[in-house]
């Protein structure tokens, strides 16, 4: 999965949101259970296969193995047994071999359980632990405000990232048909058949860099942190899950005021980004009247232009007037 190369990020929020990240100087970051979307992994998931499953379709693949022309290759207990067989030409009806495999493969099957639910403990901690901040590549992106900056009367906040910044190296979010699952149905019956073990825990990360191609639009990144020790439990709580992170007053590069902002919130917000720090851009996002695009303001253009407007009308119009 390719990191996120750009120098910045956008994170989107609703107002009083903004607000918050302004006053605490902190962003949240979330376990995925906190996402609430039933596609997205969490702790709490399970395998998407059974045990029996797992051994018909061993079963479906040594009974291949045994009866195909050329001979099988691997290092495992089953591949030697087959091997074996072969070379015995022990079975000639697929009945026959069918019956002796199901018995023998079911002793596997159950053998493999402990490692099964070493796979599943080890994710669980993983999930729990994994805090994960969620951003976007354009500040442009109209569906991203739409869905969350409160349908544009939110905030678009533009941070410093990579390396030696408080967000780290972004990662890209894939959009795809296939939904990213803890292990694989294939990768078990790979590690039993032919003993290829996966390096899983090395994989957990990308397990949360997949979403639906109908999402593609809103073209998002996430930075990860993994917590030191598992948090404590306590699964009743709004929080639970949740770690509040600081960054620098210089990781806010630029601040956009959405379109449909309320005035006066919108004059809050501006009066206490110039507070935290006056080198910190501030625009105003406008609807373009010919396209579905926005057009992005300066603050500090718009202000000019009220104060020109201001001093033309209260000076005194001293032209000649006719007679």
């Amino acid at each position: 999965m390719a990191d996120q190369t750009s120098d910045y990020l956008i994170k989107f929020c609703s107002a009083q949101t903004a607000d918050k990240i302004l006053s605490t100087r902190t962003l949240r970051w979330s376990a995925p259970h906190h996402f609430e979307d039933p596609l997205e992994l969490t702790y709490q998931s399970e395998l998407n296969f059974s045990s029996s499953e797992l051994l018909k379709t061993l079963v479906k693949r040594s009974l291949t193995l045994i009866f195909q022309f050329e001979k099988p290759t691997g290092n495992s207990k089953v591949i030697h047994a087959i091997n074996r067989w072969r070379e015995e030409e022990r079975f000639d009806e697929q009945e026959e071999a069918e019956e002796v495999l199901t018995e023998l493969l079911s002793q596997v099957v159950t053998a493999r359980k402990p490692a099964l639910d070493k796979l599943l403990n080890n994710w669980k901690s993983y999930a729990l632990r994994t805090r994960i901040c969620c951003f976007s590549e354009r500040v442009d992106n109209l569906v991203a405000w739409q869905r969350y900056a409160d349908a544009h009367t939110g905030v678009a906040f533009k941070f410093r990232s990579g390396e030696n910044t408080t967000l780290g190296v972004a990662k890209k979010i894939l959009y795809q048909d296939d939904r990213p699952e803890i292990t694989t149905l294939t990768e078990q019956v790979l590690e039993i058949m032919l003993g290829r073990v996966p390096k899983y825990a090395e994989e957990f990360p990308k397990k949360f860099l997949s979403k639906p191609k109908p999402f593609a639009a809103e073209a998002e990144l996430r930075c990860f942190r993994l917590l030191a020790n598992s948090p404590d439990i306590i699964l009743d709580s709004k929080e639970f899950g949740t770690t509040d992170i600081g960054f620098q007053e210089n990781d806010i590069k630029e601040v956009f005021l959405g379109a449909e902002m309320n005035p006066n919130v919108k004059l809050k917000l501006i009066q206490k980004i110039r507070k935290i720090n006056r080198q910190i851009k501030i625009y105003e996002a406008h609807m373009s009247p010919q396209k579905f695009q926005l057009d992005f303001v300066d603050t500090k253009k718009i202000t000019s232009q009220k104060q020109e407007s201001k001093t033309k009308e209260s000076t005194p119009n001293t032209a000649q007037q006719p007679s």
